[in-house]
């Protein structure tokens, strides 16, 4: 579990890097750029995500998928992100002994602190999904060890069956001895369930008007769903399926182009280019 929370936060951080350069494209236009809120770091971390898998699909038909050269690639984003945001952030500060964090806001971070330990203990157990050792975990280690290999498709079909979540799960892996790969739907997962519980604590924070009751009750009908379809949320933590990163994109399209629809104009623009990145990226 300690390693499984180790990949977490390295995931994380490396999404952050390569995805807030997006978000803070979209803020441009500012005066003054405000340091980056909640919503903001979850449409990073996605962005990221869609990034890295894209950046390690085209080094793949040269290299081998190694850390180093993801963590190497990852400095220029990272120090754009510092010197963009970094002076944001320190002026910004609210004074220590004024920093307060609303009653309704602890409720839903401990909600989020509980369904993240039960991901972590199912991640922790064997996988479940029989793909995963049938050609998954065979076209991760072909990516890590030699790249994209010509004809491989001839030695069994399912090997020519790649996708860009595969790529990135190679990508990602640490030279650790005992590995089982769940890591990044593990990650996923999380970042996941914070973005719709994000959404229903903004929209329950405004007044109860109709549009704001119904985005509120989406995105609860979401989180409810996705906790409860053994699929989703909890069953993607123990398996390396890209199913659920194809359905997680397109909802967290969805979601956003459905609050831009009923609250026209309410929309920041950091918000656009992630969204065009997410649309791109979910097929």
């Amino acid at each position: 579990m300690l390693q499984q929370l180790l990949y977490f936060l390295y995931c994380s951080l490396v999404c952050l890097a390569w995805g807030l350069p997006v978000v803070q494209l979209g803020k441009t236009g500012q005066a003054a750029k405000p340091r980056p809120g909640p919503l903001d770091l979850i449409l990073g971390f996605f962005c990221g995500l869609a990034l890295t898998s894209l950046l390690a699909a085209l080094l793949s038909l040269v290299f081998p998928l190694r850390p180093y050269l993801l963590g190497a690639l990852t400095l220029v984003p990272a120090a754009w992100t510092v010197a963009g945001w970094g002076k944001a952030v320190r002026s910004d500060a609210p004074p220590a002994r004024h920093f307060t964090v609303p009653v309704t806001a602890l409720g839903y971070l401990g909600f989020l602190g509980l369904v993240a330990a039960l991901l972590f203990t199912l991640a922790s157990r064997p996988p479940v999904m029989e793909d995963m050792d049938l050609y998954h975990l065979q076209i991760i280690r072909w990516n890590q060890e030699f790249g994209t290999v010509p004809g491989l498709a001839n030695l069994y079909l399912r090997y020519g069956f790649y996708s860009n979540w595969l790529y990135d799960v190679a990508f990602f892996a640490l030279p650790f001895r005992q590995e089982n790969f769940l890591y990044l739907n593990l990650t996923l997962a999380i970042w996941f369930t914070g973005f719709l519980l994000n959404r229903l604590h903004a929209y329950m924070q405004l007044p109860p008007t109709r549009q704001h009751r119904f985005l509120a009750g989406l995105a609860l009908l979401v989180l409810l769903f996705c906790l409860a379809e053994w699929k989703l949320i909890r069953g993607s933590s123990r398996s390396t399926s890209y199913d659920f990163a194809v359905a997680v994109f397109a909802l967290v399209f969805l979601l956003l182009a459905t609050e831009s629809l009923l609250q026209p104009g309410s929309r920041r623009p950091a918000a656009l280019p992630a969204m065009l990145l997410l649309a791109a990226a979910a097929p």
